[in-house]
């Protein structure tokens, strides 16, 4: 059965792509679907879940309406749906990766 497409797929304006794609990879689990090393840009896949990952440079076309200022993507929540969270919460552990609200399912 081929995978549907998504019919939304965030972008994220990140400050470092090889931090965030250890990130996303190596901790939650995502794999790339395709990049663009020479624009810093990727496109990221978890069980359907997809996000784009763009880090910030200055004098590039990138969509950035005001000052970006760290933590970068406050006021965001992302809902990813995973077959199973318990190892992705081992590595964030074993990893030390502080998490600001435990997960909860509602």
């Amino acid at each position: 059965m081929q995978e549907r497409e998504p019919k939304l797929i965030p972008e994220l304006l990140v400050r470092d792509i090889q931090s965030s794609l250890s990130f996303w990879r190596g901790l939650i689990g995502f794999k790339v679907i395709y990049e663009r090393p020479e624009e810093r840009f990727a496109c990221i896949n978890l069980d359907g879940a997809r996000l784009l990952l763009e880090e910030r440079q200055e004098n590039v076309r990138q969509w950035v309406p005001t000052e970006l200022v760290p933590p970068l993507g406050r006021g965001i929540n992302l809902q990813i749906e995973v077959r199973t969270l318990e190892p992705i919460i081992q590595k964030l552990s074993e990893a030390a990766w502080p998490l600001f609200m435990a997960p909860e399912v509602k």
